[in-house]
């Protein structure tokens, strides 16, 4: 299961991790960037990409390491 986490922050996803839950989805590069940078401390976490990106935002969120979704 991959837990959609745009508009809640960094502390709802600590609480779901928590819980167990590994997979948040972000959709907005901003608030990606700041989320995998606040959770930078919990090692097993997968963060992917959902929704249209545009090539210049790509460069950005490339070397984090997430699974990207688009169709475009």
């Amino acid at each position: 299961m991959i837990a959609v986490s745009k508009g809640h922050g960094s502390d709802a996803i600590r609480e779901l991790y928590r819980l167990g839950l590994r997979h948040f989805a972000e959709s907005y590069v901003q608030e990606y960037l700041k989320k995998v940078e606040e959770l930078s401390d919990l090692s097993d976490i997968s963060w992917h990409f959902v929704g249209a990106l545009q090539s210049n935002k790509a460069k950005r969120i490339i070397p984090t390491r997430c699974l990207i979704h688009s169709l475009d």
